[in-house]
């Protein structure tokens, strides 16, 4: 599960939602639903690249065998 992936990170990383908001410039808001589990499964691409980034992870990180990236939303959502 993706926020399961998230939390874990950024306990490894020690770093906090807010951290992790300043360096993907995604809203506090987004972040938090994404760590609460609350947003579902689909994430867009643009969200995943910047979380990539921040963590400095391929994109592949995020995938498990339930999902696959092909089939992530590419709209822009924050």
């Amino acid at each position: 599960m993706l926020a399961e992936k998230i939390t874990k990170k950024l306990q490894e990383l020690k770093w906090t939602q807010a951290d992790l908001v300043r360096k993907t410039g995604l809203a506090s808001s987004h972040v938090s639903y994404l760590c609460s589990g609350e947003r579902g499964s689909r994430v867009s691409l643009e969200t995943l690249k910047k979380l990539s980034t921040a963590f400095n992870v391929p994109l592949d990180f995020f995938s498990d065998e339930n999902s696959h990236l092909g089939e992530m939303t590419t709209s822009s959502a924050g």
